[in-house]
């Protein structure tokens, strides 16, 4: 994702829009915004070990969630990362499921969380 986008689902049951992916979306635009939606794994891919993260906000990206989730059961990998100076967004009532870290935010970006659920690492690289 080179450019801004807004995602748009139900705020008040983010269960009702759901993105099944098999791949990892990299956001570099400079500014978007998503609510209620639901990113995850397809349930046949969840058994098997998926690689990747679901959400990579690198280089300038810039990116505010709010109530949405994402699920990236069935990885070994992280559920989101933020990486590169200036990769930033503001996250309000997230659920950050699986993976084995929830929030990996590497060095040089920054994510304001308010009500985020899941783990998170800073990362001192």
């Amino acid at each position: 994702m080179d450019f801004p986008l807004r995602l748009v689902g139900d705020e008040h049951n983010p269960s009702n829009v759901v993105v099944e992916m098999s791949g990892t979306i990299k956001w570099r635009g400079k500014g978007g915004w998503c609510e209620g939606v639901t990113f995850r794994r397809p349930k046949l891919s969840s058994t098997e070990s998926s690689p990747g993260e679901l959400l990579r906000i690198e280089g300038m990206g810039q990116v505010d969630i709010f109530q949405s989730v994402f699920d990236n059961e069935g990885s070994e990998d992280s559920v989101v990362t933020v990486a590169g100076v200036g990769a930033k967004g503001r996250w309000e009532s997230v659920l950050v499921k699986g993976g084995a870290v929830g929030i990996d935010i590497e060095e040089e970006a920054s994510l304001e969380l308010v009500d985020v659920s899941g783990s998170t690492r800073r990362a001192n690289k």
